[in-house]
């Protein structure tokens, strides 16, 4: 008696257990492609897309339309993770091109808001994947001597990084890709506390040899997106007292919290 009842709760366990797989496993027809804002100038790009977990195809090949002829892509290749019955897949993306400049950066910037993606079981799709550029580089730039980022409730509210004048330098020009979708993200962006809107030519950041200079972004506690990944590199350019041209980098990129949003992700997806 006993042993039939341990078979009887075996077989209900294991009928619980694949309803339980079934009722989570969610699919779809096709994959879904995140949007994403980048601008930099690393040559390595991630495309994250969205599929169920059930008869998924995996991207096999991508280029970008209407590319100059040396530019290539290739897929390194890609991660995946199970989130609320879906998976969220990252495709690790090279761009080469034969024209490099001797720090091996892109002598022209390129900006695409499409691929052209091969799927694995043969079929192909135009995607749109939100504004992607890469810059023009590598340059010789301040390196940060110290970053820092607070969190409340696990959420990214600000960054900050602090970097050392080499010389006697001044800051006379910031430069924000995608500035109108920057300004919706951040509450504050400063160097030195001084709001980056204010600095110019006529109102630089002077700094003496050995100086260093604080970027602080706060992120907009209200700020909502949809784009799976944001990664913008914000320029401070100006010149050393030898006429030197300097300049730093720093990233702005808020939480997208896309793990914790996918079916909302897919609603307003479809709606574009």
């Amino acid at each position: 008696m006993k042993k039939r009842i341990k078979i009887m709760l075996g077989i209900m366990t294991s009928i619980l257990l694949i309803t339980l797989v079934c009722g989570c496993s969610i699919y779809m027809k096709e994959p879904v492609v995140v949007k994403s804002l980048i601008s930099s100038d690393d040559m390595d790009v991630d495309i994250m897309y969205i599929s169920g977990m059930v008869g998924s195809k995996k991207i096999k090949s991508v280029e970008i339309p209407d590319a100059p002829k040396d530019i290539k892509t290739v897929v390194y290749d890609e991660e995946s993770e199970i989130l609320s019955g879906y998976s969220l897949h990252t495709a690790h993306l090279g761009v080469n091109s034969d024209n490099l400049t001797e720090e091996g950066g892109l002598t022209e910037p390129i900006f695409f808001n499409k691929l052209n993606i091969t799927w694995d079981d043969g079929s192909k799709t135009t995607a749109a994947v939100g504004s992607i550029q890469i810059q023009s580089g590598a340059r010789d730039m301040l390196e940060a001597q110290e970053a820092n980022s607070n969190y409340k409730k696990d959420k990214r509210i600000d960054d900050s990084q602090t970097f050392q004048a080499p010389r006697n330098m001044k800051i006379t020009q910031i430069e924000i890709p995608y500035q109108e979708e920057v300004e919706k993200m951040v509450s504050s962006l400063t160097v030195n506390d001084v709001p980056v809107s204010e600095i110019d030519e006529q109102h630089p950041i002077e700094l003496k040899k050995g100086g260093t200079f604080k970027v602080h972004c706060r992120y907009n506690d209200n700020f909502q997106t949809l784009y799976g990944r944001i990664w913008i590199n914000m320029r401070l350019m100006g010149e050393d007292g030898q006429g030197k041209k300097q300049e730093a980098v720093f990233v702005i990129s808020p939480d997208t919290k896309i793990e914790e949003n996918i079916p909302e992700y897919l609603k307003q997806a479809r709606k574009e």
